[in-house]
């Protein structure tokens, strides 16, 4: 089977889009597939809109957002149009790719991946604020028409898959659910992990972002476990925060999942905690979160934006809602399953489970060339 691979991330980079894309292409390639990698082109326009952003953020101090540009996707359409043509591949699989196939023009059917709507990402991370009117006018056309475009859609949430049929009128039917994978290289065969009362408890953070992944709040929790006599320990992977507490901290720093040694690392962070600790206050799905049931570790967390996709709540970790964020409901969560450790080994054995059915990637590309068959 022939495919084109469309997008403008490196597929041979584990950190493209977090290593989604990397994972996607050697997912296609395992299984057989002649691949085409389109999306190296880079129309002579896009350097003029880079001008027009500069100056027009110097101007108004509002953002142009140039990755959503009609001028430019209108370009690439063409540029991608001829050259996927000619290939004439079975299908076209576009991840994270909604300007590249907006215009379009082409024979073959296409499926559409991303983890969220322009619609849900404006003025909800810190990078997507602050966009002027002209360039959210322009954002949401260009997702409108590649959802249109496409002939399958495919986000890893409801919260994103409801946002495309919702806020941009898609039709439901070609819209689907298929969550994404651990991006680890990790084939180990993990049993339920156990937990005993008096035991010291390991906890894992792992982010770039220490405040928008919730770094504060994994603080304020293990303070007030800490506080009620049981001793923690914190392991910090990612970041490298100033912080000042009385139990054990540990600091990992950045770990680079191309370089072999960083990602048996990673592996064995997750294998060693008890909790990944990622309360994430906006997170599109949390790749992370996958990343630690593949090794039998529950995930402590936050319903918003597409976690809840990842974490599903009291099975394989703890996905607290917003109207319920503390720490001292963290707090009450972790200690339920010190006091009933049965609790904490069911919901680790979920964890492998689930990520045996749902979060590998062999599992997401079986059901994504499914679609094709219908």
């Amino acid at each position: 089977m022939k495919i084109v691979f469309l997008t403008n991330h490196n597929p041979h980079h584990k950190g493209s889009w977090s290593g989604i894309i990397y994972q996607m292409y050697q997912g296609f390639e395992k299984n057989g597939f002649e691949i085409f990698y389109v999306g190296k082109s880079k129309p002579l326009i896009r350097h003029f809109v880079k001008i027009y952003a500069k100056l027009y953020k110097l101007f108004s101090n509002k953002l142009y957002d140039t990755k959503h540009s009609l001028v430019i996707s209108k370009a690439q359409g063409k540029i991608y149009s001829k050259q996927i043509n000619v290939i004439n591949p079975d299908f076209v699989f576009a991840p994270a790719a909604s300007s590249e196939i907006a215009f379009l023009d082409i024979k073959a059917k296409m499926i559409y991946t991303s983890d969220t709507t322009f619609a849900l990402m404006n003025g909800y991370y810190d990078s997507y604020s602050h966009f002027c009117k002209k360039s959210i006018f322009q954002a949401n056309d260009i997702e409108k028409r590649a959802l249109q475009n496409a002939n399958y859609v495919v986000y890893p949430s409801e919260w994103a898959a409801k946002s495309a049929t919702e806020y941009y009128g898609i039709d439901k039917n070609k819209v689907n659910i298929i969550e994404y994978g651990s991006n680890l290289q990790n084939e180990k065969k993990y049993f339920p992990k156990e937990i005993y009362p008096n035991q010291p408890l390991k906890f894992l953070f792992l982010g770039i972002d220490w405040h928008r992944k919730g770094g504060h709040i994994v603080v304020d929790t293990l303070l007030k476990l800490h506080q009620q006599g049981i001793e923690v320990s914190l392991t910090i992977c990612g970041c490298n925060p100033v912080i000042e507490v009385p139990f054990k901290v540990i600091i990992e720093g950045f770990l680079d999942k191309n370089i072999i040694s960083e990602e048996l690392k990673l592996i064995a962070l997750l294998e060693d905690a008890h909790f990944l600790f990622v309360p994430s206050l906006s997170e599109c799905f949390g790749i992370v979160y996958c990343e630690a049931s593949s090794c039998g570790t529950p995930s402590l967390g936050i319903n918003t934006g597409g976690v809840s996709s990842a974490i599903k709540h009291n099975i394989n970790g703890i996905c607290l809602e917003n109207n319920h964020l503390s720490a001292s409901n963290f707090a009450i969560e972790i200690k339920k399953m010190i006091q009933t450790p049965s609790i904490y080994r069911e919901m680790s054995k979920n964890c492998i489970d689930v990520y045996q059915s749902t979060f590998r990637w062999d599992v997401f590309i079986d059901k994504v060339v499914g679609l094709t068959k219908k």
